[in-house]
This record gives C-alpha cells, structure tokens and sequence, in this order.
C-alpha cells in the first residue's frame, strides 16, 4: 500500500468518524414533510464539499435514523435518491460507501437574470451568454441554460431548477452571469464549481478598473491632454483613488468636481446619466478638461451626444476616451480613444475558474484584459 492510499484511507476513517459524532440532530423537525429530502440534502453537501470523501463508508440506514432523529424507511428513501443520483453506492454484506464522481465539470448550468423591461440595456450578457455556449461546444462540453427574472429583493433563495439539476446530476458546475449576494449565499451552497461576474467576491471574473483607467488615461496624455474629467458609474470607492493616483503617474491634472458620479435616472439609464454628467461637467465654464474618459459603453452614448450638442471641438480641444465591448456595434460619430474588453475573454475566464476548482485549486479572481483602439469618427 502506498503513503497515498494509507493517507486517503485515514480520510476516509475520519470522514466516518466524523459523520458518527454528530450531536446536533440533521434535520429540522418544523417540515416533518419533507424529513427525507433533508437527510438527503444533509448527505448531499457532505459528499459534494468534500466532508465525504470517495470511499468513505456510509453508516447504516439504523445508525442515521438515530442521529437524524427519524426513522429508518425515511433514511432508506433518502438513500436510494442518492444512489440515483450516482454519489452514493450499496453492495449487499459489504456496506454503501461514496462513489467516485466524474471528474468533469460538463454540463455546464448557465444561471442569467434578464427580464423584459431591462432587455436593452443587457447586450452584453446576451453576447457573452452567446459566447460561453459557443466556447463550451469548442471544447465539447454540454450546457444548460436558466433565466431568473425575479427582482434583486426576491433572489435569497435557489431557483429550483438549478437545486433539482444539481440533485440529479444534470450538471457539474454553474456559471452565474449576475453577481448579487442574495444569489451568491445560495449558489455558494451548491457545492459545486461555480464561477459569477462582478467584484463581489472570488472566485468573481471581473475587469480591473484600474487597468482600464490606466489605459484611458494614457491614451488622453499621448493626446496632449493636461486636464482630464472621468464620467462613470463605478462606485467612488472602487474608482476615485485610482483615478487620483494614475493622473499623477500620468502627469495629468485634475478636480474634485471632474469627477462625476452615477446620477438618481433609473438604476439602468446609463445613457442618460452620461448624457447628464456631461452637461454637469461642460457647465463648469469656463474650467473645462481638455479629456473626458466614460465608462460604461452605454453612458459613453450618453456623453457624445451630450458633447456633440454642446458646441465642444471634438478631436481638438476635447478629447474621449471611453469603455467599448468588443463584439458589440457602438456607433461613434467623434474622434474617441476605445478602451476595449471582449466577452469572448470573459467566457474562457469563467471556465477556466469552474476547472480551476473542480481541480481543487484556490479560488483567485481573474481580471480581463483591455486594449486600446483610435477611431476617427465620421464628423
């Protein structure tokens, strides 16, 4: 026998152990009805976290009914949906031990949150939703896709058709296109690889906003810029120091009231609010920057037109460095620095990340790359 296998039998024994010294009863006594699923789901998450290795022992159906407070035919139901399941198996005289799973993070749950009335301001997670399934087939790997319409207040608890194919088996690991905590809290109780946008928490996939301000700042020095503003609905916590810090590493110079911050239009009207922000900005006369960098793409339409009204020479003395999504037709009539990012990147991101844990890596967030691309405009 191998200092492995004698490693991975001690697991197993302590596994065992463990699962024999519980003192707390399983199961909560206020659903009486559905007593059997929660044994089940107790068990689930013990074996799908790890608690419960591959080839731990399974104590007897007597032995749970006893700890779980219940009584045997409960256990013995719960047991045989684990079976089905495959992570679980019983030989007759021998015992019921954890089976090995597969290790495979294909079908891949894709869990969306797009309802009607916010579809036009959800272009790109319609492409990058695109694109995951087009970079699973690449790599010959299965999807399933969901979309949860409910409101951020109402997302606490797992859409259930995401809880019954994980019980089933019907897929190995979940991309998530929304971060929110509400949805992380349950999502994280999956145990299951999974992989969320945002800046939430790891093992996110993200952009790095002071990569992109970095690059957009840049962009507007090689211009001949000395004053610069930034319009953005990044929150001034996350955005208001490296702002600060870059001008200088820039040689930039700027103000406390050049930086403009999301306006109280609706939690989606990007575009108004960098409609709104110019004008904010281009009222300070006669103290205008010379450069104005924008993000997100849909607030940079906002500014443009707002800019294109104002009487500004854009392209000489007023300059645009804004967020763009590659893939993603964004008609700019002016001459703009583009600070692009590609959904194509995020989707290998998110897989990446479900392979890194299925692997049992640690989680680590993962920040999109950028590049910058100049465009004439066609005034």
């Amino acid at each position: 026998m191998t200092d492995e296998s004698a490693l991975d039998k001690h697991k197993r024994k302590l596994a065992f152990i463990s699962l024999m010294e519980e003192t707390e009863p399983l199961l909560d006594i206020r659903r009486p009805n559905v007593i059997w699923r929660q044994v089940c789901d107790q068990m689930r998450g013990k074996i799908l976290s790890g608690e419960l290795p591959p080839g731990t022992k399974i104590p007897s159906t007597a032995a749970i009914a006893e700890q779980s407070q219940t009584d045997v035919k409960t256990v013995h139901r719960a047991m045989s949906l684990l079976v089905k399941e495959g992570l679980i198996s019983r030989q007759r005289k021998i015992g019921t031990y954890v089976t090995e799973r597969k290790k495979t993070i294909s079908p891949i749950g894709i869990y969306s949150a797009m309802d009607l009335p916010t579809a036009g301001y959800n272009a790109f997670n319609n492409q990058l939703l695109i694109e995951l399934q087009m970079e699973a087939q690449r790599r010959d790997l299965k999807t399933v896709v969901w979309n949860d319409p409910r409101k951020d207040e109402d997302v606490s608890k797992p859409l259930p058709e995401i809880l019954d194919a994980v019980r089933g088996g019907e897929i190995n690991s979940l991309i998530a296109l929304h971060a929110h905590k509400g949805r992380l809290d349950w999502i994280r109780k999956l145990h299951i690889p999974a992989s969320w946008m945002g800046s939430v928490a790891d093992p996110t996939v993200t952009t790095d906003v002071v990569i992109f301000l970095d690059l957009a700042l840049g962009a507007l020095k090689k211009k001949g810029c000395r004053t610069v503003a930034v319009i953005s609905n990044i929150d001034a916590k996350t955005m208001d120091q490296p702002f600060l810090e870059l001008c200088v590493k820039h040689g930039l110079s700027t103000r406390e009231e050049y930086i403009i911050h999301k306006f109280e239009h609706g939690e989606f009207n990007l575009e108004r609010f960098g409609y709104e922000g110019f004008k904010k900005l281009w009222a300070l006369t006669p103290f205008h920057p010379e450069g104005v960098v924008v993000f997100p793409d849909l607030s940079a339409r906002g500014a443009i037109m707002a800019a294109h009204g104002s009487g500004a020479r854009i392209g000489d003395d007023l300059h645009f460095a804004i967020h763009q999504n590659e893939g993603l037709e964004m008609f700019c009539p002016v001459p703009a620095s583009l600070v692009m990012c590609s959904a194509r990147d995020f989707a290998k991101a998110h897989i990446m990340q479900v392979e890194r844990a299925l692997s049992g890596q640690p989680a680590e967030p993962t920040s999109i790359r950028y590049r910058v691309v100049e465009t004439p405009g066609c005034l």
